[in-house]
């Protein structure tokens, strides 16, 4: 039973595409870090669910939309 890890191994990759432009405020730059950071460790865990991931994913994604210059 594998999952499914490529969408929140995307969200990663993109998040960390946003943080490196260095635009973005230190706030809203750490709460990405920290769901990547998150996000990892799911990748990473034994432990994990399809449904942690997922939620990994999203929360990756609504940090990025939360990014102000």
């Amino acid at each position: 039973f594998k999952l499914d890890t490529s969408k929140l191994e995307k969200a990663i990759e993109e998040g960390r595409a946003e943080i490196k432009k260095g635009i973005y405020t230190d706030s809203t730059v750490a709460d990405l870090e920290e769901a990547i950071k998150d996000g990892e460790t799911h990748l990473e865990g034994e432990f994990t669910s399809q449904e942690l991931i997922d939620k990994a994913q999203e929360n990756i994604e609504e940090k990025i939309e939360a990014l102000e210059i």
